[in-house]
């Protein structure tokens, strides 16, 4: 008799590129070997790549008509989305491509920071609006909304800018008075303290997207007394939801 043949592996597509997205990818393939082939997804717009287990793909998939191609073509099984909080449009094709190719899918919904109440802090809509308002707010910001929104500041004055990027920017910053720093999460809190104490903070500008590496700034802030400006989450679509990645971990393993 011949050996019967070996049961196909599942195939798992993670819309990554955050510390989440990793975490989901190494737990995965650890517990899940040999059962499921874990495909990470990155939109690839930093220069270097993280160590992932499992195969990765870098680059788009042009549109939810792309992504939802691919997800037929490549036999997927399940999707997980676990991109960053704003990234909204990507989030929206995985429900619109996942629905037509019926492919169940979850998301990781990062927890928002935990902010009293009654804190020095205020909460917008978008960075074209926290530009508005931030003259009238501060005249020293530490803005960390990363290099895809440093243009909706472009044209504020009397203001001086600290910018926090995780990577060397490849063009000068579109902004008349700021200061660069380069780092990547995640941040301590004695670290914080010492950039807003060295350049004077008085206000902290950032996308309320949650998250342990850089929750730091905010605790730096309120200790100090800094206001904090927060640029609101986009909504999510429809669909199932998870917390952590072990929440993920167990959805998929009452799906095997």
């Amino acid at each position: 008799m011949s050996d019967p043949e070996p049961t196909p592996r599942k195939r798992l597509l993670i819309l990554g590129g955050t510390a989440e997205g990793a975490e989901i990818a190494r737990k995965a393939c650890a517990r899940f070997a040999g059962r499921i082939h874990v495909i990470s997804s990155l939109a690839g717009r930093r220069p270097s790549l993280p160590d992932l287990p499992g195969e990765v793909r870098v680059g788009g998939f042009g549109g939810a008509e792309g992504l939802e191609q691919y997800l037929r073509a490549e036999s997927i099984d399940w999707v997980i989305d676990a991109t960053h909080p704003f990234a909204e449009t990507i989030s929206d094709h995985a429900y619109d491509a996942c629905l037509r190719a019926d492919v169940p899918r979850i998301m990781l919904v990062r927890a928002p920071w935990r902010i009293p109440s009654d804190g020095a802090w205020v909460e917008v809509a978008d960075s074209r609006r926290a530009a508005e308002i931030l003259p009238t707010l501060a005249k020293r910001a530490f803005l960390t909304t990363g290099v895809g929104e440093l243009d909706a500041f472009s044209r504020v004055t009397g203001v001086r800018f600290l910018v926090r990027l995780m990577d060397r920017p490849s063009a000068p910053l579109p902004l008349a008075d700021c200061t660069l720093v380069v780092g990547r999460p995640p941040f301590t809190l004695e670290n914080e303290r010492a950039l807003f104490r060295e350049h004077r903070i008085d206000i902290l500008v950032t996308k309320h997207s949650g998250g342990a590496g850089t929750e730091a700034k905010i605790k730096a802030a309120m200790e100090l007394g800094v206001r904090i400006l927060l640029i609101r989450r986009p909504p999510k679509p429809p669909g199932e939801s998870a917390a952590s990645a072990d929440e993920v971990i167990a959805w998929l393993a009452r799906r095997l």
